[in-house]
């Protein structure tokens, strides 16, 4: 499998750096990239919501000829697929050699919808907290991983974790940024139309700021 670890290799290092703009198309290759190297018919990333009581769809490759279901996914029910979530919750991975032989459960008719013969769903684990998954079905026939594949996909999967998260982190200092560039355009326009003058200096009496005050009020300073 030295193939797929480096593969894996490559993947992470795309990752380094990649932007927001470009981060959901850096997802989709990866995808794309894990499919075709373990020849799965469709690879998807779910997120779950803070409260769990769904997950959503949003990334999803698909092999050609292979049909897309992830705008039908936008809510999906957990309770659907409560025996994958349930594994989640302790981390560990969810594994369906032969959808046949499920029982009859929502999560076997969910699967069977999508016409899943075989299917396997790594969790993506942020320290004791499931954010989601990503799920590998195999629909032109049964596809088995080896012991050695599914260690190293679940490593992709928790890669994975380590990118959304940057990509969160990034998001919150944007809009951080945003925050403090919008309070500091207020008190300028208070500091700018206040009869009381507004002054900085530094230790040596310089003045460092001057509000515009010192306009209204008429004096030269």
């Amino acid at each position: 499998m030295e193939g797929l670890h480096a593969l894996l290799m490559d993947l992470f290092g795309s990752f380094i750096g990649v932007s927001t703009e470009k981060v959901d198309d850096v997802i989709v290759q990866a995808l794309e990239k894990i499919g075709r190297f373990v020849d799965a018919d469709r690879v998807c990333l779910f997120l779950y919501a803070t409260d769990h009581s769904e997950c959503i769809n949003t990334h999803e490759w698909c092999y050609e000829g292979i049909q897309p279901h992830k705008d039908e996914l936008k809510h999906l029910s957990v309770p659907v697929i409560a025996p994958l979530h349930d594994a989640h919750l302790e981390g560990e991975l969810y594994y369906v050699k032969e959808t046949d032989l499920l029982p009859e459960t929502r999560l076997k008719n969910f699967l069977l919808n999508r016409q899943v013969q075989s299917m396997v769903a790594f969790p993506m684990m942020e320290k004791d907290t499931c954010l989601g998954f990503v799920s590998l079905d195999a629909v032109r026939g049964k596809r088995h991983l080896t012991e050695e594949e599914t260690t190293l996909l679940a490593g992709f999967a928790q890669t994975m974790v380590k990118l959304l998260v940057q990509q969160r982190t990034k998001k919150q200092m944007k809009a951080l940024s945003s925050e403090m560039e919008e309070k500091a355009a207020l008190l300028q326009h208070i500091t700018d139309n206040m009869f009381d003058l507004v002054a900085l200096t530094d230790p040596k009496g310089n003045f460092t700021y001057l509000g515009k005050s010192h306009e209204i009020l008429g004096y030269d300073l």
